[in-house]
């Protein structure tokens, strides 16, 4: 009897290690988009659902009929890409970007995504009024750049 619980209780922590190892990027994400989710509240922001593609369903949110929110999300055969993109003065103001990478079924030798192994879970906040682009992994800022690499382009987007 106290062998099997002796067994019960070392199975029980290391399920709880081992789940607690896989680090994704769910706890910062769901913060950033309830960050969002409030802001769109606050300026009582009329929602639109437009659906081209079911693989690329996006939301947009208007104020004062003028774009002002909008959700993007992207599903390829082993990725997921969830956007959040917050609009000023008719130019966009940052972008939210949250990278899923699955691995493949059968080690990538069958098609389709393997839903219990995420290769990578990346989030990038692209901020245009500050110049600064944020790279986060396992929740926790990794890298920043205070310079976009194109100036050009970047004129024209704020």
């Amino acid at each position: 009897m106290i062998k099997s619980t002796y067994k019960f209780i070392i199975t029980t922590f290391s399920t709880l290690i081992l789940l607690s190892c896989e680090v994704n990027q769910d706890k910062l994400f769901n913060k950033l988009q309830s960050e969002f989710n409030d802001s769109i509240k606050k300026h009582n922001a009329k929602k639109y659902d437009y659906q081209f593609d079911g693989l690329s369903p996006q939301t947009s949110y208007f104020v004062d009929c003028k774009l002002r929110y909008l959700e993007l999300k992207t599903n390829g055969e082993l990725t997921s890409i969830h956007q959040l993109v917050i609009f000023e003065n008719d130019s966009i103001a940052k972008i939210i970007e949250r990278v899923e990478i699955f691995e493949g079924n059968n080690n990538g030798n069958e098609a389709g995504r393997n839903w219990d192994k995420i290769e990578s879970d990346s989030i990038y906040i692209i901020n245009f009024k500050k110049n600064k682009k944020d790279y986060f992994a396992n929740n926790k800022l990794v890298k920043t750049h205070n310079e976009f690499k194109n100036r050009e382009q970047f004129n024209f987007i704020y």
